[in-house]
């Protein structure tokens, strides 16, 4: 029985985690992608008993300056409605909740994530809206929601999830999409191809949005519409655009990746105690890491290095990155950052797992002599123990950077814990010892593996270096000429020996194992393989 507790909000970057997972399946499984996104009808949505506002009952007037608060509101005829059914309490139903659950693809699933976000730009065009009480992953900034923050971040990885599908979109393929949902993307569709300014558009699609809120609030009709790809393609297009258009307004307004904003109402009307905001002025706040590590991602944008080594992110003294730049000048309302010593917890201090985020980044772009050029100077296991202050076998929630006042802080992990860099730093090491798509098509359509490592010649053993691949199979590196695996002059795979586990012993010259014996290693059917670097 899939169930959750209510917290105080919703997070605005939670739907496009799930783009991790399917990049991460796709590296092992890129034969089984479209089957996923369009082929198994057995996905769900969840049901909830706490709903949106919409905007005239979420903002309000405080000390004469527009505010946005309590955007979620518990709704207590949906909640008896779902604890009256005897099972899958959780999950949507036809017949506007009285009917049966229903079921849906991927595709259609992810198309929702993007139509809803797309409805969610601030009205400068540039960010998309914290408009349920939380932030995203910056969880310190809790009072942003409450100035109508928004965040590029999200702009950015809107972008990557249309990417994402209309790369993984075949060619005559149809969609089955509630009925409710395909007006809502033709809505918005429309308002994208007619889009004025940003402003109007804000206006205009965030009353689409609350309309199909208000449709869908109990459940769906079932009825289906079908739409075929080239349909889906054009919507995911105008989508792009209109993040790309975002993109560039940041960077010309701002001259950067601005991370986060403020939008101030500076014209409204208020009748019979609901206000409308006819004009916002939008304010953006000090540096965040987090906007350069989007970009990243999504813009590829070299450039970007250079960029945040050069500003406030940097802590030169300790050669490694904070998480912001000073906040001193915000206001206390942007939340409990603000109120946190420089240097400590969520406030300038060197936040691992962003940090980690960041050198992911730098190895993903293929920046690979920056990467392993801050190598050392980030990664804990090589840090030095006695500013550290703890084992170097444990990650801290964050570093005291050098922008604290007590100078015996700096360098100094607090909250031994996990954190979040773990998975950053498995992803690192996947990325570096595999390449992470290991498994993919060739131009038949066929799957072959390769290995495609990154790695510096300081980290073989005279010429060896082994590691475990898929929990079970040992990889071992033959690097005879002690070279790098990248840049110039670098050395790559050129052969493969496989031991099966039924005692065959293979050899396969070149770069690529073919689809027999790269179905074998995919089914953990090989307990061994030795490739030759050259």
């Amino acid at each position: 029985e899939e169930g959750a507790v209510h917290g105080d909000g919703f997070w605005i970057d939670h739907p496009f985690y799930n783009l991790d997972l399917l990049e991460s399946y796709e590296g092992i499984y890129p034969d089984q992608v479209k089957e996923l996104l369009f082929r198994r009808n057995e996905f769900v949505f969840f049901d909830n008993d706490h709903v949106v506002l919409p905007r005239q009952q979420k903002y309000r007037l405080v000390n004469g300056r527009v505010r946005q608060h309590e955007s979620v509101r518990f709704d207590l005829e949906k909640s008896n409605a779902i604890k009256s059914r005897s099972q899958k309490k959780n999950q949507v139903r036809t017949q506007f909740g009285k009917g049966e659950i229903y079921h849906t693809t991927l595709a259609a699933k992810l198309l929702c994530i993007a139509v809803n976000k797309c409805a969610t730009f601030d009205a400068a065009g540039i960010g998309l809206e914290m408009e349920a009480d939380k932030p995203d992953w910056y969880d310190a900034l809790n009072g942003l929601p409450a100035l109508m923050g928004s965040s590029l971040s999200e702009t950015l990885e809107l972008k990557r999830l249309c990417q994402y599908l209309k790369r993984n979109l075949p060619d005559g393929e149809r969609i089955h999409l509630p009925e409710e949902l395909k007006e809502f993307i033709d809505d918005i569709g429309r308002e994208l191809a007619e889009e004025r300014d940003p402003f109007s558009y804000w206006d205009r699609s965030g009353s689409v949005k609350e309309e199909y809120r208000r449709r869908t609030c109990y459940g769906i009709s079932g009825r289906e519409t079908v739409v075929d790809d080239k349909q889906v393609a054009a919507f995911l297009d105008r989508v792009i655009a209109k993040c790309d258009r975002g993109i560039k307004a940041a960077l010309s307004r701002y001259g950067n990746y601005v991370t986060y904003f403020i939008n101030e109402a500076v014209e409204f009307e208020q009748t019979g105690g609901k206000v409308k905001v006819t004009r916002f002025e939008q304010k953006p706040l000090p540096l965040f890491l987090e906007g350069f590590v989007h970009a990243l991602k999504v813009e590829g944008d070299k450039n970007i290095y250079r960029s945040v080594r050069h500003s406030p992110l940097y802590d030169k003294k300790l050669k490694m990155y904070k998480v912001n730049a000073s906040l001193q000048a915000m206001p206390l309302e942007i939340g409990r950052a603000r109120i946190f010593a420089p240097g400590w917890l969520e406030n300038e201090s060197i936040w691992l797992h962003m940090e980690y985020k960041y050198l992911l980044e730098l190895l993903k772009a293929g920046l690979h002599d920056e990467f392993f050029g801050e190598f050392k100077n980030l990664l804990v296991p090589f840090m030095d123990p006695a500013k550290y202050r703890r084992s170097i076998l444990e990650n801290s929630s964050f570093i005291a950077s050098s922008a604290h006042p007590n100078k015996s802080y700096h360098g100094r992990g607090f909250v031994a814990r996990l954190s979040g860099g773990a998975a950053e730093f498995i992803d690192i090491w996947i990325t570096m010892m595999t390449g992470k798509k290991i498994f993919r098509l060739d131009q038949a359509g066929k799957l072959v593996f390769a290995l495609a490592p990154v790695l510096p010649a300081w980290l073989f053993n005279r010429g060896e270096l082994m590691f475990r691949l898929l929990g079970g199979i040992d990889v071992i590196y033959l690097n005879s000429k002690g070279k790098n695996t990248f840049g110039a002059g670098g050395v790559a795979p050129v052969s493969y020996v496989l031991f099966l586990n039924d005692g065959q012993k293979v050899e396969i010259n070149g770069p690529v194992v073919q689809t027999a014996y790269a179905e074998l290693i995919r089914r953990r059917q090989v307990k061994k393989i030795i490739v030759s670097l050259g």
